[in-house]
């Protein structure tokens, strides 16, 4: 047990930003978590000649992912959602979605501040998948808002790593509105400012890459090793112009992506 704490004293940026699907027939295995940490260290193999459908990117102003946990008379339940919105609306996706309603999936996803992947479901037990289309009168927008939920008595675990370099990306959840897009650009890596706080100017190139609000992750040295540390980060501008991650000088460096 630890003991419950604030956890981010800076900006904080819910949700998924990103996430990857596939049939949970396309699970050949899930290695058990390490017994000490709880973390998954290795990801999900798949079956030979098999692909993770994404990324799908989430807005970024939905949320994107929700899980509650309850201890009840039966045992542990996880409740586990993740949600998303495409645009308009072609024959082929129409399609698909009725097609995708057959199977339950394994998703893979990346939280947008967190900067951590998360598992949710195995070979077993997947997600179901829904729809809901909407053609609005007026300016509001026409498109399919989607869900993929889970009931389990496992929660979502947490993926050390996750390559994605198999993926391919289907043509039924493609059109996720302008503006909501999360690049998978390679990530840049910035060495701390030794004397003092280090400043990130979001430049348009970064904001090609890397949208608006990008995954941060700052690792902090410790001797000849490093960790994954928890520093206030700062947004200045609305939209951002820069990011200020309050490292106070010392030794690392920040990811981001």
């Amino acid at each position: 047990m630890q003991t419950l704490s604030k956890i981010n004293t800076g900006s904080y940026v819910g949700g998924f930003c990103l996430f990857y699907y596939t049939p949970i027939q396309n699970i050949a295995s899930i290695a058990a978590p390490n017994p000490q940490t709880k973390y998954l260290e290795a990801e999900p193999v798949l079956v030979a000649g098999k692909n993770w459908y994404g990324p799908i990117s989430i807005n970024k102003n939905a949320l994107g992912f929700q899980e509650s946990g309850d201890n009840t008379p039966q045992g542990l339940l996880f409740k586990t959602k993740v949600n998303g919105f495409q645009g308009g609306s072609i024959a082929s996706q129409w399609v698909m979605l009725t097609q995708m309603l057959q199977y339950k999936y394994c998703l893979v996803a990346k939280l947008r501040s967190g900067g951590f992947w998360l598992l949710i479901g195995n070979q077993a037990i997947g997600c179901s998948f829904g729809y809901d289309y909407s053609a609005p009168s007026g300016n509001n927008s026409t498109g399919t808002q989607f869900t993929f939920a889970l009931e389990s008595a496992l929660n979502a675990q947490v993926l050390t790593s996750f390559s994605g370099s198999s993926s391919q990306l289907p043509p039924d959840i493609s059109g996720i509105p302008e503006g909501g897009n999360i690049s998978v650009s390679k990530p840049e890596t910035i060495p701390f400012n030794t004397g003092g706080d280090t400043v990130i100017t979001w430049t348009t190139d970064r904001k090609t890459k890397y949208g608006l609000f990008p995954t941060i992750e700052v690792w902090a040295a410790d001797g000849s090793n490093y960790y994954l540390a928890t520093m206030p980060i700062d947004a200045i501008g609305n939209p951002p112009t820069q990011f200020i991650v309050r490292n106070n000088g010392g030794n690392g460096y920040i990811k981001i992506s």
